[in-house]
């Protein structure tokens, strides 16, 4: 424990004094020579600290004590001393109960009636208190460790000096994020040392920090965050996946920036993502539990691009018949034929509520129209996964087959996908759709929801 407070090194450092004074004053005492085990100090060092730190509490406590005037006439059995012998420890201590302390030290001088008795204040190393008479604070105080005053060098940084470099460092989302060189040179200071400018803005409270990062939501998609759209007896049950590219040759460091404790969120505190390299893309999905597949796409050849453009015109000729198809079936059902009584229902209740309160109420007549709307496919020419290649090259080979196999150990199982375009095409849902996966209704721009975004 004593290795980890003290220090070792060349400079004895109030710290290192107090750090050998509290070993002496332990309930056994340290000898000298343990003492330079532990401390690293020599033990004429160790012997002069502990000396000095005595002396030095002696003379503050003698500081504040004041030799009262002697009466004239001495009691009988009490004789008295020539003016060049000093006073007897019994002479002391008949004068002790006489000793008053006012705020500096006086010694009255006896007018010359009689014989006067020269009384001296004892020194330092007058053994008048005895070492044990002090406790552990005492000794270790800073003006018994460090008694001597030090000026020390006048600083070099003028107050408006350091009100200039917290202007400047305030100034803006650029200065935030400036070197120490940069805020020198700024600040027409050149001269002075990093350090100097470093301790400067400590003192004014600004220190470095690491950038973080904050979602923009609009007040719609708060609502949603805290609408209870997440049952906590469903978390088990959710698989999480996501995207995440890695650069190459990126720089992963945290951005430093000037700021107060209280300033974590301040608009030009907040950070932005950025990329400047090559990235790769992958996949990865996880549950309470269990891991699910992880997939890393590759880029598309020419030959892929021509296979998959053929496969798209033939499905977009094909949309207009698949979706009539569709809803005929839609309209033979059970839903359908209830759907009509259940919405004329609603329409008179909002209709009967407008007369009376005179709230409008919208109502739909969704049985009117059609259930099933497939829209025609086109790529885009992004560089990233689109709809296509989601479905095609992960959904359909290895997502959905593993979502519906955990559907058979956990009937409640719900597949959780964040809102990217990727995910939630009209192309992807129809899909989705097609193969009975239920897909968790996630709120937008929500990532710090998704457990596998803090892996």
């Amino acid at each position: 424990m004593v290795r980890a407070i003290v220090k070792k090194g060349k400079e004895i450092t109030p710290r290192r004094r107090a750090a050998i004074v509290t070993l002496r004053c332990l309930k056994i005492p340290m000898t000298f020579k343990k003492i330079k085990d532990i401390t690293g100090v020599s033990t004429s060092t160790v012997s002069d600290i502990w000396r000095h730190a005595l002396a030095n509490a002696r003379s503050a406590q003698l500081a504040v004590t004041t030799i009262t005037p002697v009466p004239t006439t001495l009691p009988p059995t009490t004789p008295l001393a020539s003016p060049s012998a000093a006073p007897s420890a019994a002479a002391l201590s008949a004068t002790a109960h006489l000793c008053t302390i006012p705020q500096a030290p006086v010694l009255t001088v006896l007018p010359p009636t009689s014989t006067p008795t020269q009384i001296s204040i004892p020194g330092p190393s007058s053994t008048l208190i005895s070492d044990k008479e002090f406790s552990l604070m005492e000794l270790i105080s800073a003006s018994v460790l460090d008694s001597d005053p030090h000026s020390g060098r006048p600083s070099s940084l003028s107050e408006s000096d350091k009100d200039k470099f917290v202007k400047l460092v305030k100034k803006d989302f650029i200065t935030r994020r400036m070197t120490l060189c940069d805020i020198q040179r700024e600040a027409d200071l050149s001269h002075m040392c990093k350090t100097t400018v470093f301790r400067a803005l400590q003192e004014r409270g600004i220190g470095m920090y690491p950038e973080v990062f904050k979602f923009i939501l609009s007040k719609e998609n708060q609502k949603k965050r805290l609408a209870g759209w997440w049952p906590a007896e469903q978390w088990a049950n959710y698989a999480f996946t996501d995207e995440m590219s890695i650069e190459i040759g990126g720089l992963y460091r945290p951005c430093l920036i000037w700021r107060e404790k209280s300033e974590r969120w301040a608009d030009d505190c907040i950070g932005a993502k950025k990329k400047q390299g090559a990235s790769i893309m992958c996949w990865g999905m996880i549950s309470y539990g269990w891991k699910g597949p992880f997939w890393v796409w590759e880029s598309e050849t020419e030959e892929e691009k021509v296979t998959a453009t053929s496969k798209i015109l033939r499905y977009n000729e094909n949309c207009g018949e698949e979706e009539s198809r569709l809803n005929t079936a839609w309209r033979a059902s059970e839903e359908w034929k209830e759907s009509p009584r259940e919405e004329l229902a609603n329409a008179h209740e909002a209709h009967l509520l407008a007369s009376l309160a005179g709230v409008k109420t919208k109502t739909t007549q969704s049985w009117r129209g059609k259930k099933f709307k497939i829209k025609k496919l086109k790529r885009g020419d992004s560089k990233g996964i689109d709809s296509w290649q989601y479905v095609t090259d992960l959904a359909r080979p290895l997502l959905w087959p593993t979502c519906l196999a955990r559907k058979l150990v956990c009937p409640d199982f719900l597949l959780m996908e964040d809102n990217a375009p990727a995910h939630d095409s009209d192309f992807t849902n129809y899909k989705r759709t097609k193969e009975r996966m239920n897909k968790v209704d996630w709120p937008p721009n929500s990532p710090d929801l998704n457990p596998i975004e803090h892996l």
